[in-house]
């Protein structure tokens, strides 16, 4: 009986029509068996809901970690790119080269300019 019942309320059982004695006691038990489907779909609704519920909690919990993680790996990569387009990165790189050069003087030449 309780499987039938439990195999009915997910759908897995096909609907035998109870069949009695006499007509009140059919009617009783359809009305019961109708009853307790009911009730079992609207048990199973609310537990549906309350594992939703659950699930949007956990998320919106950790959307904040989620975000600036992704933000940081994000900003990682954009930081290794160069700032300037590919034609034109060559020239950057030479300027940086220049100026690099530039301001890596011998001590030699900083102890001439200080007398």
């Amino acid at each position: 009986m309780f499987r039938h019942l439990g195999f009915s309320l997910v759908g897995l059982s096909e609907f035998h029509p109870v069949t009695s004695v006499d007509l009140p006691a059919e009617i009783l038990a359809q009305l019961l068996y109708a009853a307790f489907l009911i009730w079992g779909v609207i048990l199973l609704i609310n537990m549906l809901i309350a594992l939703l519920s659950h699930t949007f909690e956990q998320t919106k919990e950790k959307s904040v970690e989620k975000w600036s993680f992704k933000r940081a790996v994000t900003i990682k990569a954009y930081a290794e790119y160069d700032p300037i387009p590919v034609p034109l990165n060559i020239m950057y790189r030479f300027g940086q080269l220049l100026f690099g050069c530039m301001a890596r003087r011998s001590p030699e030449e900083d102890d001439k300019n200080k007398v």
